[in-house]
């Protein structure tokens, strides 16, 4: 699989909230936020349906905008 320097982007910034919120909260005693608790949920949801497209149904964004926008390496 190959990825385009979008999607590389965005499947780091949401390992970035995935992972740095929780860390946040236990490590450094950061004050329970509910705006944080939301953004975590939709980072999560967000991997998740990242997950299913590309190991389960090995899709692409691309293959479901149409492969116009796509950069085909």
């Amino acid at each position: 699989m190959t990825y385009t320097n979008k999607e590389k982007f965005l499947i780091f910034t949401k390992l970035m909230l995935f992972l740095g919120i929780p860390v946040l909260y236990y490590l450094f005693d950061y004050p329970p936020n509910t705006l944080m608790d939301i953004t975590w949920v939709i980072a999560f949801a967000m991997l998740t349906k990242d997950v299913i497209l590309k190991i389960f149904l090995k899709r692409q964004y691309c293959d479901i905008d149409g492969g116009e926008k796509c950069d085909k390496e």
